[in-house]
């Protein structure tokens, strides 16, 4: 288990290092916000699976990535100027989305794997809390690509 372990580690520390980067060349305050809240997540995931690891501990606390969504992006901050210059990041939103899909995959394929069910909980949460961060992503891409349609539904409930 210690190499899959191991693996889930360097991915928090991958997408720390990803989230960190964007964050500090982002203009835009709102997406240095959002960037630097996830690569947080990514450390505490990481401190999480360190004590798996390490001491056998199965005990990862999910939060809800969504409340700090709404505090980063509450509706009425949204213009369409602000939304032109958040075209730009649309690379950088989509490679996030991947990087999640990926931190979601090998989740769940260690929930699968897991030997007992305090660890698959832990597991399916680690899971559930990047599903989270996949959706917020998905949701501001949605919003980039058609924020007529897009904007009454942004609400990240």
């Amino acid at each position: 288990m210690a190499n899959i372990l191991d693996i889930a580690m360097q991915n928090e520390l991958d997408g720390k290092a990803f989230y960190l980067k964007h964050a500090e060349s982002s203009h835009d305050p709102q997406t240095r916000q959002l960037f630097t809240s996830l690569a947080d997540d990514e450390e505490r995931h990481y401190q999480a699976i360190l004590r798996m690891k390490e001491l056998g501990k199965y005990d990862f606390e999910a939060k809800d990535p969504m409340a700090e969504a709404k505090r980063i992006f509450p509706p009425q901050t949204i213009n369409q100027e602000i939304l032109e210059e958040k075209k730009g990041y649309f690379e950088v939103y989509e490679m996030a989305l991947d990087f999640e899909k990926k931190s979601i995959d090998i989740y769940s394929e260690m929930a699968h794997n897991a030997k007992s069910d305090e660890e698959k909980k832990a597991f399916l949460r680690l899971a559930d809390e990047e599903e989270s961060h996949r959706l917020i992503i998905w949701r501001i891409l949605e919003l980039l690509r058609s924020p007529e349609e897009w904007y009454p539904y942004l609400d990240f409930n």
